[in-house]
């Protein structure tokens, strides 16, 4: 049987869902287990029902250290399937306000419910996390998404690529800090492609 990491990492959660028993497990899981975010966040995916989202938002509100882990990643899913009710909107607003991992991780839930309207803020402090490999994570894929709205920030992506020496990670070994600098390397590539192919055509002469 999948773990809970299994599930929650699965590229088709529908079709891990099909593992015979393991709705009923990820149900104990979500309840009792050391892992119940996880766990909730896996059956949210698999099962559709956005209750289980819901139920764990409002059961994190409050401060956005709670379930700082998995409550962006139940607000990304809940904007993906059908929007965010008042008060879960007000919780992104919450989250997104207070800078590093809580503002990274909901970059891409902020840009997927609002569109352009959230650009300014996206392109007022995204860019203090391009650097860094764990920050980076959550921000890359909103810059992606944002396509030519993320245009502005194409000098500093450029900067970050074009870095005449590696970053520092906090990481046992140099061949590990090695990997770390060379992923970052390609999701900023990745991005700014993406950012690149959305831009309207230069008109001819």
């Amino acid at each position: 049987m999948p773990t809970v990491a299994d599930l929650v990492t699965a590229a088709d959660p529908v079709a891990a869902g099909t593992v015979p028993g393991i709705t009923a497990a990820l149900r104990r899981a979500a309840q009792t287990g050391p892992r119940r975010d996880l766990a909730t966040l896996a059956l949210t995916r698999i099962t559709g029902d956005r209750r289980y989202a819901e139920t764990y938002l409002d059961q994190h509100a409050g401060s956005w250290r709670a379930g700082w882990r998995v409550a962006p990643a139940m607000l990304a899913w809940l904007v993906e399937h059908g929007g965010l009710a008042d008060r879960h909107e007000a919780q992104l607003d919450e989250r997104f306000a207070h800078p590093m991992s809580a503002q990274s991780m909901t970059a891409w839930a902020m840009w997927r419910l609002r569109g352009p309207a959230a650009a300014p803020a996206l392109l007022r402090e995204l860019p203090r996390y391009l650097d860094d490999d764990g920050y980076a994570r959550g921000v890359f894929p909103a810059l992606a998404d944002m396509g030519r709205h993320a245009a502005p920030l194409l000098p500093l992506l450029d900067a970050a690529i074009d870095r005449p020496t590696r970053r520092s990670f906090n990481v046992p070994t140099a061949d590990d800090a090695m990997y770390q600098d060379e992923i970052l390397l390609e999701r900023a590539s990745e991005t700014r492609a993406a950012i690149l192919a959305d831009l309207p055509p230069m008109a001819d002469g």
